[in-house]
């Protein structure tokens, strides 16, 4: 599945990964690799997913197989193995009558209930009857001495003659259908495990034995005799991916959250085994059978694909557009590519759905002399009510099958700036909700105590969380250096191959608001084997990553074992009042790479327990406005509000401090704000002290801009949009926010 995404203000291109789709930039990584570097890449990209419980229940492989291999229309288990079909009942439950087969039969590396061993990409549910007549034998055509085929189901069991071992051994053969759907089950499982798996070699009654290369060869990183890549290689060009099977990959990938890229990309098989070895792979020579064209492509090798039937190839199969956040009354653009080939008729664009009325597209019609050149058309978003909203963009020409793109927005709320201070008064802003009232709510605040809280935390148990990497120097042979591993959380390493590499790779936590703490400490388990312990840091930022400082890390493994180590407490209270960024940095040399694995890390202390006082007079029903002037104050004293539409949830919290008794506008702003004013397209930002520091941010929350060193007077050129500008000096920070 493919996706494309455009936020907001600058309706630029980012990834963001669904369930069942390929991510933007997957396979990046293994671009311009060749025969066993290409295939450890592949490794390195696919290896780390999650791994299901073996058996039965929820979160297992027949779970799985409930959406993997259900026929939808009859609800029967897409057996393989036999045509004699049984039905599912519900999700988890075993198929009466079937057993999970290991098509990469487990014996061959001495069935150890490990990763392999659980990957629903080579397991499949199988009638027992014929999955007992398979027992471990490799894919390959028989010659002699068949099997009863009414106890082998639909497959084809007997011997073959071995040329290397000069003697004749069982193989089987499925049904056509499904020749290209073993194999390329094979060259995944091989270019997964490949290099952590010994297949068993002393016992010929063990289907390795005919199949396998010991990894002594010159050749071992193939895996396969060549007899049996010969076979493999014949079945995946004449069987090539079917519909089917891209559904099965999806299906298991929403699971592992991993892809098979002989699914995803059929002509890498040739890059590694087949008539492309020594050749560089370029992905953007290659068509993904995710593709629309694929369909309408004669040659479904996926190498050299020459369009012979009117075909839509852009936007691809399953394309979403995410137009971001906005508000209401303001419109979001971005433009959608509308491409084919062989076209002669019109394409006509429709929008329909739950929310289309908020969606537009224009031109509504594309000729076919446009898309066969490559024709851009524009997709807005203008909604009126707060929410979550979606539609669905409709491409169709009586040369193609319609295809559908998702269109989705978000209409947020948002309390802005207050402007017009004085001593007794402010104005309280705030965007347009599409509502006819907002209740005004303001208060102070004071602090009566402190208690418990954490800050942050992430226990790497699912994901890599909000952290990011920055690969500060990675060779060509690395796709990665950290990388998150459902059983370790993070892990990082230069070692591959039984070779080091110098390396540089840092992991960094989001921001984290101790601006409220009273007391704060880190704390984390980790694990450490080999390795220099010299080239591992922790490091801690309050300037979003300018400047970074070593942090003391009171326990460290000692290198010689797997066991995690609880780093102790690593007190942050230098760091109260501030935002600051952890990172976890690791490096490496050719002489020295350890492997360092990162879990359950925790930023908690205390914060200020602050009571409310309402101002006389709020919460107040303000009408349908978006500001209000609140009076009455007291001067030189700090006030905060919130303003909630009627209907929905209430804003954020913005703070704003009155004027003292002599103060006037003019010496507020020279002595403690940030001056700004509009001039056409131009935001000019004055009064900025020498040495700082601004980042602007979108009402995302997502820095667009970041300038260091500044002038007293800097210009900015953004689109219409929501933004907090931030300008931090020695540890002050001004900021303010703007409906721009």
């Amino acid at each position: 599945m493919r996706k494309l995404i455009f936020l907001l203000v600058f309706l630029l291109a980012v990834p963001c990964v669904f369930a069942g789709e390929m991510p933007e930039g997957y396979y990046t990584t293994a671009n311009g690799k060749s025969d066993s570097i290409l295939k450890s890449t592949l490794r390195q990209i696919i290896r780390a997913h999650t791994v299901l419980s073996y058996g039965s229940g929820e979160g297992s492989s027949w779970y799985c197989f409930y959406y993997s291999d259900r026929d939808t229309a009859t609800g029967l288990c897409m057996d393989m193995y036999c045509d004699d079909w049984k039905p599912f009942t519900t999700p988890g439950a075993v198929v009466s009558g079937c057993n999970i087969e290991h098509s990469f039969a487990k014996s061959w590396w001495g069935g150890a209930n490990n990763d392999a061993y659980k990957d629903c990409y080579h397991l499949n549910p199988s009638n027992i009857t014929a999955n007992s007549a398979r027992s471990n034998y490799p894919l390959g055509v028989p010659t002699q001495d068949f099997k009863d085929p009414s106890t082998t189901g639909s497959l084809r069991i007997g011997k073959r003659y071995s040329e290397e071992y000069g003697t004749y051994h069982y193989v089987f053969e499925p049904k056509d259908e499904y020749k290209g759907d073993f194999a390329r089950a094979y060259f995944y499982m091989a270019t997964c495990y490949g290099d952590e798996l010994t297949w068993r070699k002393d016992n010929p009654d063990v289907g390795s034995y005919y199949a396998m290369r010991s990894p002594t060869d010159n050749d071992a990183y193939l895996e396969f005799l060549d007899w049996e890549i010969d076979v493999l290689l014949a079945w995946h060009r004449q069987d090539p991916v079917s519909i089917k099977e891209i559904n099965r990959a999806d299906a298991v990938n929403n699971f592992q959250n991993n892809r098979n890229p002989f699914i995803d990309y059929p002509c890498l098989v040739e890059y590694i085994w087949g008539n492309r070895k020594g050749e560089n792979v370029d992905f953007s020579r290659l068509m993904s059978s995710l593709d629309v064209a694929f369909l309408g492509c004669e040659d479904k090798s996926g190498c050299d694909c020459t369009i012979t039937v009117p075909t839509l190839t852009l936007p691809q199969k399953n394309t979403e557009i995410e137009l971001g956040n906005t508000t209401v009354d303001s419109k979001r653009s971005t433009t959608l590519t509308i491409k084919g080939e062989l076209l002669t008729e019109d394409i006509t664009l429709s929008i329909s759905g739950v929310n289309a009325e908020y969606f537009t597209v224009s031109p509504t019609t594309v000729s076919a002399a446009q898309a066969l050149e490559g024709y851009n058309v524009t997709v807005s978003y203008l909604p009126m009510q707060l929410g979550e909203h979606s539609a669905i963009l409709t491409i169709t020409s009586s040369e193609f099958t319609a295809v559908p793109v998702t269109l989705s927005g978000s209409c947020i709320f948002s309390a802005l700036e207050a402007t017009e201070i004085t001593k007794n008064s402010f104005k309280a802003n705030w965007t347009n909700a599409g509502v006819s009232d907002y209740t005004l709510n303001v208060f102070t605040q004071t602090m009566t105590g402190k208690e418990p809280t954490t800050f942050y935390s992430e226990s790497f148990e699912a994901g890599q969380g909000d952290f990011t990497i920055d690969d500060k120097k990675i060779p060509e042979e690395l796709s990665y250096i950290w990388k998150w591993d459902s059983q370790y959380g993070m892990k990082a390493s230069a070692f591959l191959n039984q070779v080091a590499y110098e390396s540089e790779s840092w992991l960094i936590s989001p921001e984290i608001n101790l601006q409220n703490a009273v007391s704060a400490k880190l704390t984390f388990r980790h694990a450490r084997r080999f390795g220099d312990l010299s080239h591992l840091s922790v490091k801690i930022s309050d300037d979003n990553g300018i400047n970074w400082t070593n942090l003391t890390i009171a326990n460290w493994p000692d290198g010689s074992n797997w066991n995690f180590l609880a780093s102790g407490d690593v007190i942050l209270d230098a760091y109260i009042g501030k935002t600051v960024k952890i990172a976890f940095v690791y490096t490496s040399t050719t002489s020295g790479a350890a492997t360092w694995e990162i879990k359950n890390f925790v930023v908690d202390g205390e914060k200020s327990a602050l009571a409310k006082t309402l101002i006389t007079g709020f919460p107040k029903l303000v009408s349908n406005v978006q500001n209000y002037v609140v009076t009455g104050l007291t001067p030189k004293t700090n006030y905060f509000y919130t303003v909630t539409p009627a209907g929905f949830a209430q804003s954020n919290e913005i703070s704003v401090t009155t004027l003292a008794e002599n103060e006037t506008m003019i010496d507020y702003v020279e002595t403690n704000s940030l001056v700004y004013y509009k001039a056409g397209d131009m935001l000019h930002v004055l009064n900025i002290e020498p040495e700082t520091i601004v980042k602007v941010f979108d009402c995302t929350g997502r820095l667009v801009e970041s300038r260091n060193h500044c002038a007293f007077e800097e210009v900015f050129t953004l689109p219409k949009g929501v933004y907090l500008f931030k300008a931090l000096n020695n540890g002050r920070t001004q900021s303010f926010k703007i409906v721009y």
